[in-house]
């Protein structure tokens, strides 16, 4: 005990009380009075702590001596140890414990080095990177999942978090930088390679980006965002896509495509698509022209407005087909409406487009709202008033509005001047801003249906997966299809439309050949007939003249030059009328050979 009196400090064998005689006479009463001073630092701030020195070992070699004090979690040794390492260094010898208390964590390292030039050289290495060691220790969600991936990442994390706290809004930060947050994952799902190439400005601009393209598509509901910019890497310059969109009108395949066509010759260097769990397809396109330059600068608005153009344009709905979506309102729709609004406790509304004209586009508005019998006039008659009150907005129709499950459920038609608006999104926008008024709070119900189509597509993808089909094709078709018909169908229903979908279309390309190909197969409750033929160049209104009064749902679909049509008939007591139109219009039960 005399021994550890005279060449331990009492504060040392206090604060260390549980560690054997030997732990504690393996440190010099110079390194005591460095742990114990930044122990005091430690309890005093809640930060870790950091003291590089040099000195001579008893051999008289020059050495490196790094102590390190923190808040301990597990993981931390591993931590240090590795960053150095990682350093190219050496370690020979490491020490770690905890005080008495278990809350701080105490590493001590000792890096011998060849000679004293080498050593100054080291120590200059590592002071300019005790910063990172410092975050490093601190832990964290964030940190230590960055650890496992290795502190070149983390550097970059670090430059990244201090390049976006300049370019983002004081709200966006806590978003971004939180634990699972945009820059986290940007971080973990990007390679080393890619990271370290790039400035870490661009790389703050692109996550940015990301967050807001995501943040309008959630608020707003629909739409299409792009940016085009050119960077320089240490490599090379390039041209760079950013793209987002909700994944039934947009992906990746669909923007190089696009972009084919106002650079046939493009070199793609790097490409990226994530798709987050409420449906937004994110998408990242970096490239050079043929001849492996950036696009020049004058280009790149015009580009990015090209793109934009594509990436607006929403599907188009025949006539035939609102009818039959139509249908499905009352048996599919409203009760998901109404369960949304008994679940959420929210007002509901949905917004469907309709015919578009070069002077006016239609919508239904269908609005599910909780009861209130104190009110002396309906949330219904509000919202007439509230809609006919705006400029470039007229009610064409309306029904009363009919009760079900302590609900008031509205049907209002709406016309759109387009003189009055520059895109479709803007007439959204001040329907929403009327339905705020009125109801307060409410819920968008696209976001229900896309998680509905998300959850269907889903199962849909793992039915097929062993099937030989494309998931681009499984994709496309999907969304092709009827928006009521997807979520109300069955997934063995949806997967026997897609089967049957591909093989008319192996077939139609199988066969070279380019002339009108038809086909179909009767189930137990429906009826599939498609027709394939070269893009634009057969007479659809012949078909949909005699098929369109059976009430079909229909899935169009522009593939390798071909356009594929599939009708879905719901088996009635008209099944022999709709035989006699089919065989009318020579459309014969395997005329396509599987």
């Amino acid at each position: 005990m005399g021994e550890i009196q005279n060449a331990v400090p009492q504060e040392a064998v206090k604060k260390f009380s549980h560690l054997e005689k030997r732990r504690l006479l393996s440190f010099s009463p110079e390194e005591w009075s460095k742990i114990l001073y930044l122990l005091k630092l430690v309890e005093s701030t809640g930060e870790v702590q950091v003291d590089l020195s040099a000195c001579l070992d008893k051999c008289g070699k020059p050495q490196l001596f790094l102590l390190l004090i923190a808040p301990d979690w597990a993981g931390l040794v591993n931590t240090v140890a590795g960053f150095i390492h990682e350093g190219g260094y050496n370690i020979n010898y490491l020490t770690a414990m905890v005080d008495s208390l278990g809350k701080y964590g105490i590493i001590t390292t000792h890096i011998i080095l060849e000679n004293e030039e080498e050593m100054k050289r080291v120590e200059e290495e590592i002071r300019q990177r005790l910063g990172l060691l410092k975050t490093i220790a601190r832990g964290g969600g964030s940190i230590e999942k960055l650890v496992h991936i290795g502190t070149k990442k983390l550097e970059v994390y670090e430059k990244v978090v201090s390049a976006i706290k300049k370019m983002a809004r004081e709200e966006e930060l806590k978003e971004l930088l939180s634990e699972k947050g945009e820059v986290e994952r940007f971080i973990i799902s990007r390679s080393e390679a890619y990271l370290v190439e790039r400035k870490p400005e661009d790389l703050a601009r692109q996550i940015l980006t990301n967050y807001r393209f995501q943040k309008l598509l959630r608020e707003k509901g629909r739409g299409a965002y792009v940016s085009v910019e050119n960077i320089e890497t240490t490599r090379e310059k390039l041209t760079c896509i950013s793209a987002a969109g909700f994944e039934r009108d947009l992906s990746l395949d669909d923007v190089m495509d696009w972009l084919r066509e106002y650079i046939p010759d493009y070199i793609r260097k790097y490409d990226k698509q994530f798709v987050t769990s409420d449906g937004i397809a994110v998408i990242r396109l970096e490239i050079t022209d043929g001849s492996g330059q950036p696009l020049k600068e004058e280009e790149l608005p015009l580009l990015e407005r090209q793109l934009f153009n594509r990436l607006k344009r929403r599907r188009q709905r025949e006539t035939f087909e609102l009818k039959a979506g139509t249908e499905l309102l009352g048996r599919v729709l409203i009760p998901k409406l109404i369960q949304e609004a008994e679940n959420s406790g929210k007002a509901q509304a949905y917004i469907l487009p309709g015919k578009v004209t070069r002077d006016s586009a239609e919508f239904k508005l269908i609005l599910v709202s909780p009861v209130k019998k104190d009110e002396k006039e309906s949330i219904h008659d509000r919202l007439l008033d509230s809609l006919s009150a705006e400029a470039g907005i007229s009610v064409s129709s309306a029904k009363p509005p009919t009760r079900m499950r302590g609900f008031e459920v509205s049907y209002i038609n709406l016309r759109a001047d387009l003189a009055e608006f520059n895109t479709e999104e803007e007439i959204y926008d001040v329907i929403k801003q009327r339905l705020q008024e009125v109801l307060g709070e409410f819920r968008d119900f696209d976001e229900g249906m896309r998680r509905l189509d998300r959850q269907k597509m889903k199962q849909v993808l793992a039915s097929l997966e062993n099937r030989g089909l494309a998931p681009r094709f499984v994709k496309q078709f999907f969304y092709a299809m009827d928006d009521f018909y997807r979520i109300s169908a069955s997934v063995d229903e949806i997967t026997d439309q897609i089967m049957f979908a591909s093989d008319i279309l192996r077939m139609y390309l199988k066969s070279g050949s380019n002339r009108v190909l038809c086909d179909f197969i009767e189930r137990d409750t429906y009826v599939l007939v498609g027709i394939i033929g070269p893009q634009g160049e057969f007479n659809l209104e012949r078909y949909l003249k005699t098929l369109g009064k059976f009430n079909p749902v229909l899935t169009v679909l522009d593939v390798f030059g071909a356009s594929l049509i599939v009708f879905y008939f719901k088996k009635r007591d008209n099944w022999e009328e709709l035989k006699g139109a089919l065989e009318a219009l020579e459309i014969w039960r395997e005329k396509i050979k599987k």
